[in-house]
C-alpha cells in the first residue's frame, strides 16, 4: 500500500511539475512579445507644448501631407470606492497605424483591437 502511495504522490509532483514549467514558459514568451511591442524600437511622437491634446485639424494635415501619423490618447484612471487602484490607459487607431511600426506588425489585418 506504501509502495503505491509513494508511485502515486511521484507521479502527481511529476505532472504538477511538468505544468508549472509549462505555464511558465508560455508567460516567459507573452512577457517577451508584449516587452518587444511596448519597448521595442523607438517611434517619433507629436505633442502640444502645453500637454494638451493635439488638434484634428492638424492630424488631418499631416495626413494629407503624406506623414505617417496615428492618434494615441492617453489617460489615467482612478476606481470609485478603491482609492489606491489607479489605472494608465492608452488608446491607439489600429486604422491609421503606421506599416512600420512595432504595433502594427503585431495586429493581425482584419483583426478587431482587444479592449482592457
Amino acid at each position: 500500500m506504501q509502495f503505491f502511495s509513494v508511485l502515486t504522490g511521484l507521479w502527481l509532483a511529476t505532472a504538477l511539475l511538468i505544468g508549472v514549467q509549462a505555464l511558465n514558459s508560455q508567460a516567459r514568451d507573452s512577457y517577451a512579445r508584449a516587452s518587444q511591442l511596448i519597448g521595442g524600437e523607438p517611434q517619433a511622437s507629436l505633442s502640444a507644448p502645453d500637454g494638451a491634446s493635439v488638434p484634428q485639424a492638424l492630424f488631418a494635415q499631416l495626413r494629407r501631407a503624406g506623414w505617417p501619423v496615428s492618434p494615441v490618447v492617453q489617460g489615467r484612471v482612478q476606481l470609485k470606492g478603491l482609492e489606491d487602484v489607479r489605472l494608465q490607459l492608452m488608446g491607439i487607431d489600429p486604422l491609421s497605424l503606421p506599416g512600420s511600426g512595432a504595433l502594427a506588425g503585431a495586429l493581425e489585418p482584419g483583426a478587431d483591437a482587444g479592449i482592457f
